[in-house]
């Protein structure tokens, strides 16, 4: 039995990235450690707490200047003759 979980090994559990013995060994921790029991649900609750929070991500696209001040390159395809 894990004597103490920290937050990555909780999240990993929670997103289901754990093997089944670690995952097994969780689980038993989870059943008799209110607090990480707690910190667990927390862990499931975060992405209906944003969703509600910030709605559904946003798909806009991002101006050339904005990328660019913060440090990422875009190729921009422009297309001068579409039926072509």
């Amino acid at each position: 039995m894990v004597e103490q979980l920290d937050d990555s090994t909780l999240v990993a559990y929670v997103d289901g990235e754990l093997d089944a013995a670690s995952a097994s060994e969780v689980e038993s921790t989870l059943a008799t450690d209110p607090t990480a029991h707690s910190r667990a649900e927390e862990f499931r609750e975060t992405p209906r707490v944003l969703h509600v929070a910030f709605g559904k991500p946003s798909r806009e696209p991002v101006s050339p200047s904005l990328a660019e001040s913060c440090g990422f390159r875009i190729c921009l395809d422009t297309v001068s003759n579409s039926g072509a």
